[in-house]
């Protein structure tokens, strides 16, 4: 008896033995960017895995059966384990890791597994396979959160900024407590990212608005700066900006410390992918002009070459009712960029409407398009002085309740 249980220990031990000289050989590069992600991202699908990790030098993705291969590989050899999940009508595979694959993790991202808490008391960092764990609701939420940092990862690259979880994110300062859904640290900028799945009801919405206005007048004291990118879902919805217009508005009425210059952004995900490089983050590299610049500058010429008239516009920082202006002699025209998103941006528009109605103001809004023109306009009960933008069309166009009204400037 004791032959045969020494003979099955052997077996037992040749086989550990075995799976631990293929971990350390074929486990490729890959798969350890994987594993040191996952521990932030806590779920993944399948489609994510092949999109953003088994992608071939000539930009196309591998099969999906590669990516079904590896992955057993990782779940045989204890790293992750599966679970089905309903996405989109049906059920997918969710990878998330075990408790060696949160050790692997860890070890490959090269971080302290232990913190002095505020008591001076040596404390755990890190979270156990069992409270890496999220229920149904929360794992909906989780995997948009991970197409946020997807976007991120394909426009800077790996590297080029820093990842938080929420666990990470939590800031408290001078009794104001805030918890971001992950924060992105790019060089001295700290993104605070709010995931919106549609969720929030609108007391609660107003709540979180409330704190972060409170916490962004309050971080002007600290070293870092601070901007919010508030992004939303609007996958399957049939109405994709209403949404996105409603968050807009209630951050508009209690973010009011944007309008000292703080960058509030509200966008769908599909906007921020398209936008983030060249109009949020390029923006804050010297010399580069924003949007509202550029279009400034370009009506600004189209009017002096109409009317004869010397046209200049001016950039303006800070506090104030436009980023910038079209001015002449006896004329302000201010424009605002509000394809973006940014809530000061609205809030400038908003003031210089409400000016306008005293004359030697026009405002003009950047839209993307003449039906965005037409929800703006009536947001502001059609006032007649101000004007569109369209970013699809290049015109500038009027709305009033049963016409639009060109306005060349060519």
């Amino acid at each position: 008896m004791k032959v045969k249980n020494q003979e099955e220990k052997e077996k037992k031990d040749k086989k550990e033995k075995k799976i631990e000289k293929k971990k350390r050989g074929e486990i490729g590069y890959r798969e350890m960017l994987l594993i040191a992600d996952l521990y932030d991202l806590r779920y993944i699908t399948i489609e994510q895995i092949n999109r953003y990790y088994h992608k071939k030098e000539d930009g196309t993705n591998a099969k999906i059966n590669y990516t079904y291969k590896k992955m057993k590989q990782l779940k045989d050899f204890g790293y992750v384990e599966s679970v089905s999940y309903p996405i989109n009508m049906r059920y997918q595979k969710l990878y998330y890791l075990t408790d060696e694959g949160i050790n692997k993790a860890l070890d490959l991202r090269d971080e302290d597994l232990f913190r002095l808490d505020l008591e001076g008391n040596l404390r755990e960092l890190y979270r156990t396979a069992a409270e890496n764990l999220l229920d149904e609701k929360a794992i909906r939420h989780q995997l948009f959160l991970n197409e946020v940092y997807f976007a991120l990862l394909e426009t800077l690259g790996r590297g080029k900024f820093e990842w938080k979880d929420t666990a990470k994110s939590i800031i408290e300062f001078q009794n104001i407590k805030i918890m971001p859904d992950a924060t992105a640290k790019i060089g001295y900028i700290n993104f605070l990212i709010e995931a919106d799945n549609g969720t929030y009801s609108a007391k609660r919405l107003k709540q979180r608005m409330k704190v972060y206005n409170k916490f962004l007048e309050k971080s002007k004291e600290l070293d870092e700066e601070y901007k919010v990118l508030f992004i939303c879902n609007t996958e399957n919805r049939k109405n994709k900006d209403k949404r996105i217009d409603s968050i807009i508005d209630v951050a508009t009425a209690e973010v009011t410390v944007c309008a000292d210059g703080i960058d509030f952004y509200v966008m769908s995900l599909e906007n921020f992918r398209s936008s983030f490089y060249e109009y949020i983050y390029e923006v804050d590299i010297e010399g580069e002009k924003s949007r509202n610049e550029m279009i400034a500058e370009r009506i600004a010429n189209q009017m002096g070459k109409r009317y004869e008239v010397e046209y200049r516009y001016e950039t303006l920082y800070g506090s104030g009712t436009a980023s910038t202006a079209i001015v002449d002699a006896s004329h302000i025209y201010t424009v605002e960029d509000l394809t973006l998103g940014n809530i000061k941006n609205y809030q400038r528009f908003r003031e210089a409407v409400k000016i306008s109605r005293y004359g030697q103001i026009t405002p003009i809004a950047i839209v993307s398009s003449e039906e965005r023109a037409k929800i703006e306009a009536e947001k502001l009960s059609y006032t007649p002085s101000v004007l569109f933008y369209l970013l699809d069309s290049e015109r500038i166009i009027g709305v009033l309740p049963d016409e639009v009204i060109e306005k060349d400037l060519n």
